[in-house]
């Protein structure tokens, strides 16, 4: 994990609590404010909440706009979730600098389900980066004020980044693999798929620390 704290979020995992996150997802919309009065109703009960971003490949309301407007009415920390299937390297780091404008602390860096499975399936996808080269590009961008190619970035914004794993996979060994090497490029927390069973945790636990 970073040394530096920007958020809540990394605040309490920093601290050893067992935190509770929740999930809001804006819809196909022109508002959000059912999603709003959501996160209000979840206030109190978790640290922050993830906004996803095109979630099932179904175009939504961008996730950033979403997240910094439910910070601003409500006060709910939120996890902007920002996937690599719609949007090259550069609209990647827009994202990331425009993050940092609106007050967002944490991005979960993911590489997004595939487009055929939503709604707009003749849809191209783009797939620029992986969740782990844009954990990197993310880490770089904050932690040394550079893009991806070394370019200099003014004022870098001050924010964390995570990400995602199954421990349900049927491929453990490959996701295993997938998330020690998000863990190489600088994540710095991760958030796993809904887990019932307790087997299925300690088994992956017992995976990752093979």
């Amino acid at each position: 994990m970073a040394e530096r704290v920007y958020s809540n979020l990394m605040r309490e995992l920093k601290a050893g609590k067992f935190v509770f996150t929740g999930e809001l997802e804006p819809g196909k919309e022109g508002s959000i404010e059912g999603t709003i009065e959501a996160a209000r109703k979840l206030l109190g009960h978790v640290t922050a909440c993830n906004v996803t971003d095109n979630p099932q490949s179904f175009g939504c309301v961008d996730s950033l706009a979403a997240a910094h407007k439910i910070q601003a009415e409500t006060g709910m920390e939120c996890i902007c979730q920002l996937r690599c299937s719609d949007k090259n390297r550069l609209a990647l780091l827009s994202s990331v600098l425009a993050a940092g404008v609106l007050g967002i602390k944490n991005i979960l860096a993911i590489t997004g389900d595939y487009v055929s499975l939503g709604d707009t399936p003749d849809v191209k996808p783009v797939y620029d980066l992986d969740a782990t080269l844009l954990t990197r590009m993310i880490r770089r961008v904050v932690d040394e004020g550079k893009d991806l190619r070394g370019g200099e970035i003014r004022n870098p914004p001050k924010l964390h980044v995570g990400v995602a794993a199954n421990p349900g996979s049927a491929f453990l060994d490959m996701e295993v693999y997938k998330l020690k090497r998000k863990v190489l490029a600088g994540a710095e927390f991760v958030q796993t798929q809904v887990v019932y069973l307790p087997e299925v945790v300690d088994n992956f636990f017992a995976k990752v620390k093979e």
